[in-house]
């Protein structure tokens, strides 16, 4: 379509011509907008955070780490993705989510892993069982008893490394059946 016509005078705009003049405020401002947002986007600073998350990280330090991104980057929505450890990896691989929280995730080469947190590991006991009463314990005072770990999981997890805690201490449970998973 052309937007303008030679005459012997010089030239003439056309009806679309007409148009397009009067729209180029709009487009420089619409251009001058796509650059911006795309600065604020390549900085992080808009967009959206697709997060994974499982278990009950959930309950403190990720809405802590997550509130002071939001913070931080108020244009940036940040959406959550309930996703196993495995399915988390996945996700990260595929560019599904930006970032993933679990615990005890393997390292792998194409994936980069950050600690944000240490957590004491904690036994629950009855209140009327004899070693409630004290303020710690140590892996042999558990010698013995069952335990209920979670279950294991074709990726490791909690249960192997509570098992390799006992076997480090020479505490028998794993090559028991005395650790239940």
């Amino acid at each position: 379509m052309p937007l303008f016509v030679r005459t012997p005078k010089g030239m003439q705009l056309t009806d679309a011509g007409h148009t397009l003049l009067q729209e180029t405020p709009n487009l420089l401002a619409l251009a001058q907008q796509a650059l911006e947002r795309t600065r604020l986007a390549g900085q992080g600073l808009i967009g959206q955070l697709d997060v994974g998350l499982f278990g009950s990280g959930v309950l403190d330090v990720i809405p802590r780490i997550l509130a002071r991104f939001h913070e931080e980057r108020p244009e940036v929505k940040i959406v959550l993705h309930n996703l196993t450890k495995d399915a988390q990896l996945q996700a990260l691989r595929e560019r599904r989510i930006s970032v993933g929280f679990n615990r005890l995730v393997p390292q792998e080469a194409d994936i980069s892993i950050e600690t944000v947190l240490h957590e004491p590991l904690v036994v629950a006991l009855a209140a009327s069982h004899p070693l409630a009463v004290r303020p710690s314990l140590r892996l042999s005072d558990l010698e013995g008893m069952p335990l209920i770990l979670y279950p294991n999981v074709p990726l490791r997890g909690l249960a192997q490394e509570v098992t390799d805690a006992f076997r480090a201490e020479g505490v028998p449970c794993a090559s028991s059946r005395r650790c239940r998973t």
